[in-house]
């Protein structure tokens, strides 16, 4: 008796420029960024610091 393998689903990939929540999401942060309100970091290290007291 054989056991059955199912295979794997095919992904569908999809451009970065198709992806309706990517390009909200880049829109949204160029309109903070123009208001002043994007954040920048010197070191990853203060970045990972900030994001870890969200």
């Amino acid at each position: 008796m054989k056991a059955k393998i199912s295979k794997a689903p095919s992904k569908k990939t999809v451009p970065l420029e198709e992806d309706e929540r990517i390009v909200a999401g880049t829109l949204k942060g160029a309109r903070e960024c123009k208001m002043g309100l994007a954040k920048r970091f010197d070191k990853v290290e203060d970045a990972i610091a900030y994001l870890r007291d969200l």
